[in-house]
């Protein structure tokens, strides 16, 4: 029970110090100046948000990226925009964590992006324009890492795992366990979880 308590702390704090990073790119002046220009001027403006993004992530080690989406849920920057593998223009509108932070409510999810099928933990936060009173006009995301801490139980001699609401296993030492079910999944569990 003591090194569960360990181990769910750990997973805490790795999560929650990254949880803040949406809420300051809201409050950018560069990335509201990009969600409020028309379609001409983004092009231009999107660069400067990128290097912003790139500097911001670099900043934080266990950063994944650092992204911004607007309200049809494409990702219109990005701190990955280097890569050639990056998530500029990605369609991310089905994601939980869009939909609840376009509807006004931070959020948090854990998932694969879409582009390179590499897992991480999304924090999302609706961008709002004082100018257009608050309304919503995109969503700021972080998708941190936490495999530093199943890095870390793999050192540890007994196996451990954590499992989401659906009982499919999202963390784990051994590897192999990962996104295995604790049990049967109906067909309509499978093709949410496959959505998601």
């Amino acid at each position: 029970a003591h090194r569960l308590d360990l181990l769910a702390a750990a997973i805490d704090a790795e999560v929650t110090r990254a949880n803040q990073i949406p809420g300051i790119l809201a409050l950018n002046a560069e990335i509201l100046d990009l969600l409020r220009a028309p379609p001409a001027e983004a092009v231009a403006r999107q660069q400067s948000v990128n290097h912003y993004l790139e500097r911001l992530s670099a900043q934080h080690v266990d950063s994944l990226a650092v992204f911004v989406l607007d309200l049809r849920g494409r990702v219109v920057a990005s701190s990955d925009w280097i890569l050639t593998d990056n998530l500029l223009g990605a369609d991310l509108s089905h994601r939980p964590y869009f939909r609840t932070a376009i509807a006004g409510a931070p959020s948090r999810q854990y998932a694969e992006d879409v582009v390179r099928s590499e897992p991480g933990y999304f924090f999302a936060q609706p961008i709002r324009d004082e100018r257009q009173d608050w309304k919503i006009i995109g969503v700021a995301v972080m998708k941190a890492s936490i495999r530093a801490v199943e890095r870390q139980w793999l050192r540890n001699d007994a196996p451990a795992f954590i499992a989401d609401g659906s009982g499919v296993v999202l963390l784990s030492a051994p590897v192999a366990w990962r996104y295995a079910s604790l049990r049967p999944l109906s067909g309509e569990q499978i093709a949410e979880l496959a959505r998601v």
